[in-house]
């Protein structure tokens, strides 16, 4: 399971775009809920539990310092401890248990200002940390020097990268409350390389099935032209295997994977056209996106990539339509064919950006006006609803669903363009 369902990386990178935009009427009040600041200025959820525990970052009002936070009732945001005092933190994720079992996955800055993966126990936001701790190498010499973390399942295990002094990626998991990393095996036979070669894998999901399933995305060695190749492990303890290939394609990048053990990723062919691609299993034949019905008319799509996919396969991205603009769709791989999200009236462009369990989508759109705004789509439902932004503002984004699909969170403008964190019940 991924973290937010964007990975880790995608909810520290999410761009919240238009924040300076002024002089523009705000739409509508819509039902956000300000989550206010009390961790610092400047609010981001990354992550929401189906039990309504938010996590996220803020920015410390006096020392400008990154501050990882827990809430685990709306409005009641509690700063996480960092690593060392005075530090930055982020958080990234909290898997989807409850409060009393819940693990928070994040990184930090230690002593010499290089950020690593930890893990906070939801239930006790002020005990420090455990530094998720990179490989120790040979006896302990050669070791690594980093870690980042990639996701965490519903028991707790967390998956990511060991990271060399020279920047080299080596996948690895730390079973629940430990902080060993331990190396994903049978790598180097799959991508053709030798021994002394450096892996320079990346670590993209967990499923919460037991045993648990893990994908990472590896360059190829020098016979595979360096052309990415997904790795897949069907336990923690078994070798790498791989997912056959569409026909046409020159590759392909795993990004998530669900309790069913259902795939998403992408593929890239030889037009370098980029679809969206279904496995329902690991030796399962791919299944590819090809085309977006877009009002109740079957196009070609060439270009779409998803963002999220659900327990039951059912996954949401984003395509390139006939006038170039980013659009929204809904995929069920039952078809080859898409059904996109038609914006909000007046407006050119949409992005999905995560799909829950009951199938409702999250939506950040465009208005008319040029203003970024938090928005969705019901379960069964093509037309995007846009939920405003909080009083006074004039831009939001959504960042995160529930998986259950009740509950999105997203960074909302107030008075004064100040960022806060917003929670909306859908």
């Amino acid at each position: 399971m991924k973290p937010n369902k964007p990975s880790i990386t995608g909810a520290f990178n999410i761009v919240i775009f238009c924040l300076a935009l002024t002089g523009l009427s705000a739409a509508a009040q819509a039902a956000l809920v300000d989550e206010g600041s009390a961790g610092g200025n400047n609010c981001r959820p990354a992550s929401i539990s189906d039990a309504g525990v938010e996590v996220g970052s803020c920015t410390d009002s006096s020392t400008n310092t990154r501050l990882a936070y827990i809430a685990a009732t709306s409005g009641s945001e509690v700063d996480l401890a960092p690593l060392v005092t005075g530090y930055a933190c982020m958080a990234g994720a909290i898997n989807h248990t409850a409060l009393a079992s819940a693990t928070v996955v994040g990184r930090c800055r230690n002593a010499n200002g290089v950020w690593n993966a930890v893990t906070w126990q939801a239930n006790n936001p002020s005990t420090t940390p455990l530094l998720l701790a990179p490989r120790t190498g040979l006896l302990g010499l050669g070791g690594d020097v980093r870690t980042s973390a990639s996701g965490v399942n519903l028991a707790g295990i967390v998956v990511g990268d060991s990271i060399s002094g020279n920047g080299t990626h080596t996948p690895v998991y730390w079973a629940a409350g430990s902080t060993s990393a331990v190396e994903l095996a049978g790598v180097r036979v799959l991508l053709g390389l030798l021994s002394t070669d450096p892996i320079n894998c990346a670590v993209s999901d967990i499923s919460d099935a037991t045993p648990a399933v893990v994908l990472a995305n590896c360059p190829s060695g020098a016979t595979g032209m360096g052309k990415p190749i997904s790795l897949i492990w069907t336990s923690l303890g078994s070798n790498a295997v791989t997912v056959a290939l569409p026909a046409g394609a020159k590759y392909c990048e795993v990004g998530q994977v669900n309790v069913l053990g259902n795939i998403v990723g992408a593929c890239t062919f030889a037009t370098s056209t980029h679809q969206t691609t279904f496995w329902s299993s690991v030796s399962a034949t791919p299944v590819v996106m090809s085309s977006v019905a877009v009002g109740g008319v079957s196009q070609v799509s060439t270009h779409n990539r998803a963002v999220d996919m659900n327990a039951t396969g059912h996954i949401a991205g984003n395509f390139r339509n006939t006038s170039g603009e980013t659009e929204a769709f809904f995929w069920n791989p039952s078809t080859t064919t898409g059904v996109a999200l038609a914006s909000i009236s007046g407006a050119l462009r949409d992005a999905a950006v995560a799909i829950g369990n009951n199938d409702t989508v999250l939506v950040n759109s465009e208005t008319a006006s040029g203003n970024l705004h938090q928005s969705h789509v019901l379960a069964g439902g093509t037309a995007v609803t846009d939920d405003g932004t909080l009083s006074g503002g004039f831009n939001s984004a959504g960042t995160a669903l529930s998986p259950d699909g009740h509950t999105a969170t997203g960074v909302s403008e107030t008075t004064g363009e100040v960022a806060d964190a917003d929670r909306q019940a859908l």
